[in-house]
């Protein structure tokens, strides 16, 4: 492949760009397509969400796994195009998601978009 970029280069560009320079970009170029290709896509998750706003991840990659459950934190969003998950569990770290309406069915994604509405106004009325 840097083979064939070297080769298809037009005659202007070996006026400014010295040959040695050109073959370095070439190869770092055909790395960085090498490495972008086999990335693979990203996981995908399941999860379980009760009345209280609790979600469980209940799978990765299709693989059941026992973890500890995350709570929809009050600092999470609702778009018109995008949820923003703020996740608190249990111990650890915070993690954040972001779910768009197509990654999933148009009721989960609603009951989603309450759960994170009745979340936010709950801290409100609390303060």
């Amino acid at each position: 492949m840097a083979a064939l970029m070297f080769v298809m280069m037009p005659a202007p560009v070996w006026s400014w760009v010295p040959q040695w320079l050109a073959w370095t970009i070439l190869i770092f170029a055909g790395f960085f397509a090498l490495l972008t290709a086999n990335a693979g896509q990203p996981a995908v998750e399941q999860f379980s969400l009760d009345e209280s706003g609790i979600l469980i991840r209940t799978a990765i990659d299709r693989k059941p796994v026992e973890e500890h459950p995350f709570v929809i934190e009050h600092q999470s969003r609702v778009t018109a195009l995008v949820i923003y998950l703020f996740l608190k569990p249990a111990r650890g770290r915070t993690i954040h998601r972001w779910i768009f309406r197509s990654q999933c069915c148009e009721r989960d994604y609603r009951r989603l978009c309450r759960q994170i509405s009745r979340t936010s106004r709950h801290v409100r009325e609390k303060t």
